[in-house]
């Protein structure tokens, strides 16, 4: 059993920054998931096993407000810039 790789780091978005969780297979296709309200990045940390089996790259970020992200409007492209297409390493310090 392959074991679950968690990293984390803060991407900058044009002017401020959202605290990013990635988990999974971390050269797998990017799967966003936005939390809901009340919540932050950790949500989705329930599919971080079915993550790494499926080879999926689970990317998941604090919504502005939230968690460690300041509270600002969010824009579409922040999203863009907070996920990496596949191939290209982000210097996300692993946390477990």
């Amino acid at each position: 059993m392959t074991a679950i790789t968690v990293r984390e780091c803060e991407v900058d978005v044009g002017g401020h920054t959202l605290k990013v969780r990635e988990a999974g297979d971390p050269d797998g296709k990017p799967l966003v998931y936005f939390h809901g309200t009340p919540s932050c990045r950790l949500e989705p940390a329930f599919a971080d096993r079915p993550a790494v089996d499926l080879g999926i790259r689970l990317v998941s970020f604090d919504r502005p407000g939230y968690g460690q992200s300041p509270a600002v409007p969010l824009h579409p492209a922040a999203v863009a810039r907070a996920t990496p297409p596949p191939g290209i390493a982000r210097r996300c310090v692993p946390v477990r």
